[in-house]
């Protein structure tokens, strides 16, 4: 979640909407615990004009201008707007981020791990998840499973937008909620069929590139960067290493052994994640 969280406000500083301001934030890892830490604002429960508090009990919307920066947040990351709580409130963001308007009249927003939309959650307990039962299971993959913001921009620009709400019961009684989940499931989809394959046409010709000019073009090739520039999950490193070895993918390279080096790089990154977890 600190990773999310990370993440969340490194995209909405990358908008750049005029106004709009975050905290400091970093991410601390210390002896196997990972911490976030955020520079303190001057805001409480009565500074809250956009998002809930309270688990979406009460949905705040009671300022313009924030609601007007916040759309236009949306509409640069690709997100689309959603209806929440009981008032069917139209927000931009996920229920649970919130907008407050400091004591030193300053446009903040805070708690961004759910800035994404989600991936549509699995049913299956991953390793390490024995004795969960489905319903927690489906609470976590909501709360750690999200779509990169290179991707949801990508699609948004392509197809449609997604909402960040998608699958969350906060938007209970918005009645596009089914086609919001089916938008969730058509982008998994395009991700895994189709720029999968473009992280591999990417790493190949990178790695023909580094190959004349470094001298270790195993070193220079950055795996995570590599997935992240298409909006890649670290998670479908697996599925990247099976493109790589399908038939149809062989067949179609001049020189087979290219593969080699790219499925060295592959399987080392994901052996020290392996390692990593345990």
């Amino acid at each position: 979640a600190a990773g999310l969280e990370l993440l969340g406000f490194s995209t909405y500083f990358g908008a750049r909407i005029p106004g709009l301001s975050l905290p400091l934030v970093a991410v601390v890892d210390f002896m196997g615990f990972r911490l976030i830490c955020e520079s303190v604002l001057p805001i409480d429960n009565a500074t809250l004009v956009y998002g809930s508090s309270d688990g979406g009990k009460h949905v705040h919307k009671s300022n313009k201008d924030f609601s007007l920066m916040m759309e236009s947040a949306g509409q640069h990351l690709g997100l689309g707007p959603q209806r929440a709580g009981k008032r069917r409130k139209k927000l931009w963001a996920a229920t649970d981020v919130e907008g407050h308007i400091g004591r030193d009249r300053r446009f903040y927003v805070i708690d961004l791990a759910r800035a994404m939309p989600p991936v549509p959650p699995q049913t299956v307990p991953l390793a390490g998840e024995e004795g969960v039962t489905e319903q927690q299971h489906l609470q976590r993959s909501l709360l750690c499973r999200h779509f990169r913001p290179e991707l949801v921009q990508h699609y948004a620009a392509l197809y449609c937008p997604m909402r960040p709400g998608a699958y969350s019961s906060f938007i209970a009684d918005d009645e596009d909620r089914e086609t919001y989940e089916r938008q969730c499931m058509a982008a998994v989809k395009y991700l895994q069929e189709k720029m999968v394959s473009k992280v591999f046409e990417n790493m190949y010709w990178t790695m023909q590139e580094l190959s004349v000019t470094t001298e270790d073009p195993y070193g220079e090739l950055h795996v995570p960067m590599s997935l992240h520039k298409f909006g890649v999950n670290l998670r479908y490193l697996g599925l990247v290493c099976k493109y790589l070895r399908t038939g149809a993918v062989r067949s179609n390279q001049r020189a087979l052994a290219g593969l080699v080096p790219v499925l060295v790089v592959l399987y080392t990154e994901a052996l020290a994640r392996v390692l990593k977890r345990r």
